[in-house]
């Protein structure tokens, strides 16, 4: 069974200070929240290659653009200790961009504090010449009933810089730091960074998964999910495995109603190289439980099964992530909701 990430009780909403006149770019953090915990952090580090497995400007077959284009939306995330997740979608004109990234940031100070999961989104980022660059400030007075964060105060800073290439292909540097307060005594509970994370976005092409297999190993793969949401694999050195896997994904459960999930197993995924119709195939299933408190129906207990496919082609990979998700009402043990992804297709490339 892998590993898995999951958000937890998430905050609300920040209050957030637009740029600085200083900065290389005009960009705003538009919204925040942070989740507390993290099982990723029991995940061991995989040996992974966050930066891009080809420069941004080198051909690949089958890719998906001739040319870098406005109206484009490239997922994908980055992999290393922690698989963060990261999405940039350009205007029409590819003038403007917003980045929306779910980022795990280790902690240090209170041992109860260990990690947090910060969800952002940076709008009316000025790209010129395909490039970008700038930095907000965070600032939020985490509501009380927020578990093991809750009433502290936020403070600090979104650091980013982002580069678009050709060939449907993007990148950058996403940076998030801050410090979780005790707002009574003016205490610092907690110092929070992610330190650099050079992520890689891709537009993958409906060939991907088609053709002869050809996993490239000690490569990422970078794409999305038919719900328009980051997926990401490695294909560890030598070509014969995948780990991790990731993806985020939104579904009907009462906790995932504000913000979609991050599902990553770093079980070690075999790709087969048996007999032709099952070549190039690779796959994974789990299952997950957490608690939750509901508006609706009070404290509840969220069972999740997952099944994870995938096979390999010519150019890039393809398959399907199904998750089925079961809610029980914590005081009569009363199932009082089910829910489900479908079988939620996804494809990446190199």
């Amino acid at each position: 069974m892998g590993r898995t990430l999951t958000t937890m009780v998430a905050l609300g909403a920040l209050g957030l200070a637009p740029l600085g006149a200083a900065q290389a770019s005009e960009g705003v953090v538009t919204s925040a929240t942070l989740s507390s915990g993290s099982a990723q952090l029991a995940a061991p580090a995989q040996r992974l290659a966050p930066e891009l497995s080809s420069p941004l400007g080198t051909p690949a077959a089958g890719a998906a653009q001739a040319r870098r284009r406005g109206g484009v939306h490239y997922l994908g995330g980055a992999t290393g200790r922690f698989v963060q997740f990261v999405s940039l979608q350009l205007n029409s004109r590819g003038t403007q961009a917003t980045e929306r990234a779910t980022l795990v940031v280790p902690c240090r100070g209170d041992p109860s504090i260990r990690s947090v999961l910060d969800n952002l989104t940076l709008t009316e980022i000025s790209v010129s010449d395909g490039r970008a660059r700038g930095s907000g400030v965070i600032q939020e007075n985490i509501p009380p009933s927020t578990p093991t964060v809750g009433g502290l105060s936020r403070r600090g800073t979104v650091n980013y810089r982002i580069r678009v290439g050709t060939l449907g292909r993007a990148a950058g540097v996403l940076r998030s730091r801050f410090t979780l307060t005790d707002p009574a005594s003016g205490a610092i509970r907690a110092r929070c960074d992610t330190g650099p994370v050079r992520w890689s976005g891709r537009v993958a092409p409906p060939s991907a998964g088609r053709g002869q297999p050809a996993p490239v190993g000690g490569s990422g793969y970078f794409g999305a999910t038919a719900q328009g949401l980051p997926f990401l694999l490695e294909v560890l050195p030598g070509g014969r495995a995948v780990r991790p896997a990731g993806m985020t994904f939104r579904a009907a459960c009462p906790s995932l109603r504000r913000l979609p999930l991050d599902l990553v197993s770093t079980e070690r995924m075999p790709i087969s190289r048996g007999k032709p119709r099952a070549r190039g195939r690779f796959g994974s299933s789990g299952r997950l439980t957490r608690r939750f408190f509901s508006d609706e129906f009070g404290p509840v207990t969220e069972s999740y099964r997952w099944r994870l496919r995938g096979r390999f082609g010519a150019e890039g990979v393809a398959g399907s992530w199904r998750v089925d998700g079961t809610v029980v009402r914590d005081a009569d043990r009363a199932e009082v909701a089910t829910c489900t992804t479908g079988r939620n297709r996804w494809r990446a490339v190199r």
